[in-house]
């Protein structure tokens, strides 16, 4: 899914290249966009680093470094187990921090309902976990988007503490569900059943 962003992104940016920005939309031109990028403090290398989902750059340099985690939520369990243990609680990791600069921010892919009941359910769990005092909201485009604040002192760096604002989105995709093992053996037996060609 990441890697459909990305795409997409470029495409937008190529187009702007041939055509110009369109009236209302952001200019992508001088951004660069990637998957799987190394963190910046990221003390492991190799197989053993853990870089981020997405990055964005500005092409010219890295005054501008933004950070994206994204998490596949398909129940409301998962928004604890998977996208805050999983995925949030590494904006506070202080041995290898998701990034040092002042913002970054979540995706949470869904996969059932409607975007508005997801974020609702998503700012109540993050509420629990960072505290009511760590909450505000970022406006973006005219739209408010709920955002949590972490702070944390490096450990690789000098003992000055780092505070990251993380923008929450959310975004619903289509997607069929997964069958298990079992369910895909059922499904192949009650093909052979009724005759389907294939069947072994």
């Amino acid at each position: 899914m990441s890697e459909a962003i990305v795409r997409e992104f470029e495409t937008i940016a190529a187009d702007q290249v041939i055509s110009g920005r369109k009236s209302g939309e952001p200019d992508l031109r001088h951004f660069h966009i990637a998957v799987e990028q190394f963190r910046q403090l990221d003390p492991a290398i190799g197989e053993y680093s853990n870089p981020t989902d997405i990055a964005i750059k500005l092409r010219e340099g890295l005054i501008f470094d933004f950070r994206i985690e994204a998490k596949t939520v398909a129940a409301e369990g998962q928004i604890k187990t998977g996208y805050i243990n999983k995925g949030l609680k590494r904006f506070d990791d202080a041995d290898n921090p998701y990034t040092i600069e002042r913002f970054g921010a979540m995706i949470a892919y869904v996969v059932t309902d409607d975007e508005s009941t997801w974020e609702g359910r998503v700012s109540e769990v993050v509420t629990a976990y960072v505290g009511s005092t760590r909450i505000g909201t970022t406006l973006l485009s005219g739209r408010s988007f709920f955002t949590s604040t972490h702070r944390f002192v490096p450990t690789a760096k000098a003992p000055d503490e780092i505070e990251v604002r993380v923008v929450h989105f959310v975004f619903p995709v289509e997607a069929d569900p997964v069958l298990s093992g079992e369910q895909r053996v059922k499904g192949q037996r009650e093909d052979c059943a009724v005759g389907t060609a294939g069947c072994r």
